[in-house]
């Protein structure tokens, strides 16, 4: 018998994004993100947690970020610090990362 879908999805999952490394071949990274229901990216998005952000875009991609990756397999422990200057020697990488994030929850809610 086929298993059953889980009204409540499990709270993190595994996803390889392909890091583009200058001029180099993309590193593949292992992202443990967590799972976030509609609301909860909806409010990620919401103008009350958008404001300001133009002031320092480092440490608002990083904030950014760390709402929904929880870990990842890189060379340096996860953690605020090393986030903000993971962002800084790959400019962009963040938004690559949220498509990645927001493609495979919407994978998920569509039935692959």
């Amino acid at each position: 018998m086929a298993s059953k879908l889980k009204l409540i999805p499990n709270p993190t999952f595994k996803h390889i994004v392909a890091v583009p490394v200058a001029g180099g071949e993309s590193e593949s990274v292992e992202f443990v993100f967590k799972h976030k229901k509609q609301s909860e990216i909806n409010a990620m998005f919401a103008p009350e947690n958008i404001e300001g952000v133009g002031q320092d875009p480092i440490k608002a991609d990083t904030e950014f970020l760390l709402e929904f990756v929880a870990a990842w397999n890189v060379d340096a422990e996860f953690n605020q610090d090393n986030v903000a200057l993971f962002l800084e020697n790959y400019s962009g990488v963040v938004h690559l990362i949220f498509r990645e994030y927001a493609n495979e929850i919407n994978k998920a809610r569509w039935g692959n």
